[in-house]
């Protein structure tokens, strides 16, 4: 009913064919309004088994091409224009033949600012043997401590950084380098612990890193991540506060660790407070970041109806938009995430007037 449409036993706003093969009949894919399309696209391609290259360009199509008119059952009109962005097509998506080049810092960012339906990730690959190298001389410092690598763990780091900094991070991870970042690694110091946290980074954008750490019963690496900033202020130097807001914002990228990160959203905020006060250009990105995805992902779930991780965004924002940010897109982004939480929401809107945003 209401124009919706039926496929595998739902009701869907939209229903996009996606062509992955040439010659091959289309899959289909039902999508809801307000619905992120990366999430959306992400589930897509666990159910049907698809390359994870197609991630990015099937949540752009989604993206894109929701308010057009494309449901099940109707015949597109002849198409002539662009296969991937639907440019004067009737909707379907053609797989590329191959991946276009990662994005620097972002998968994709939605032209709609506000309320933001789509989240931002850093997934600009890392150098293996600079990072290797610098926690080899941290590690070399640490002699006589229970946390020093000894030989082997430290060719497990090697081996790990090499699967996610070379290429496209798809590889299977070594199963050891689990339990050296929780054993060890997490627990360094913080003015040592970058390099590990810059592994960590990319690690949980790696499909194989995701669903362990997602596993019932896997170490859980948010509130040890949270640990190494929480309460120590000026003390967690800039390139960990960096390091560690993007592994924040990079938990959300595969579908198996969104929830885990969505559940610990008032301690994640509570552990990020001090970085507003962090006077550099990349730390106020990642934290508006952080901020916007944030946003996103408590829409998803209703807004208010999600406890206290509501208020605390709300607070967060606040705080943030009272700094004086020296990046444009951090301000952007922390801008896009309040706007997104109190967007035809008077709850919100009165909880914002009353911190003092509005």
């Amino acid at each position: 009913g209401g124009g919706k449409t039926w496929f595998n036993g739902k009701e869907y706003d939209k229903v996009f064919d996606i062509e992955i093969e040439e010659g091959v009949p289309p899959l289909k894919c039902g999508y809801n309004y307000g619905q992120n399309p990366f999430a959306v696209a992400q589930d897509f391609i666990s159910d049907h088994d698809l390359p994870q290259d197609f991630l990015t360009q099937i949540a752009e199509f989604i993206d894109k091409n929701a308010n057009q008119q494309v449901t099940l059952g109707q015949a597109p009109p002849p198409s002539h224009g662009d296969p991937l962005t639907g440019g004067g097509a009737g909707g379907g998506f053609s797989a590329p033949a191959a991946p276009p080049p990662a994005a620097a810092t972002a998968t994709f960012e939605s032209e709609v600012h506000m309320p933001k339906r789509v989240m931002v990730f850093f997934e600009q690959g890392g150098k293996a043997e600079a990072v290797e190298r610098k926690l080899g001389e941290f590690n070399a410092g640490m002699a006589g401590s229970a946390a020093q690598m000894d030989e082997g763990e430290a060719k497990v780091f090697s081996d790990a950084a090499r699967v996610v900094m070379g290429g496209d991070n798809l590889g299977k991870p070594p199963p050891a380098a689990y339990d050296l970042i929780a054993g060890k690694l997490l627990k360094w110091p913080a003015d040592k612990i970058f390099p590990a946290l810059d592994l960590v980074r990319l690690l949980v954008l790696n499909p194989y890193a995701a669903k362990h750490y997602s596993a019932e019963g896997a170490h859980d690496l948010i509130p040890a991540v949270c640990e190494v900033l929480r309460g120590k202020g000026a003390e967690v130097p800039m390139p960990t506060w960096l390091m560690s807001l993007r592994i924040f914002v990079n938990c959300f990228r595969q579908g198996a660790m969104r929830a885990r990160t969505a559940h610990h959203c008032s301690a994640v905020l509570d552990a990020c407070k001090g970085a507003g006060s962090v006077r550099n250009a990349n730390v106020e990105n990642a934290y508006g970041t952080l901020l916007m995805d944030y946003s996103v992902s408590i829409r998803e779930a209703g807004l208010v109806k999600v406890g206290d991780a509501y208020p605390a965004a709300i607070a967060a924002c606040t705080s943030l938009m009272s700094q004086p940010l020296t990046d444009p897109t951090a301000c952007y982004r922390v801008a896009c995430a309040a706007g997104t939480l109190v967007s035809d929401c008077p709850e919100g809107v009165a909880m914002a007037k009353e911190g003092g945003m509005v």
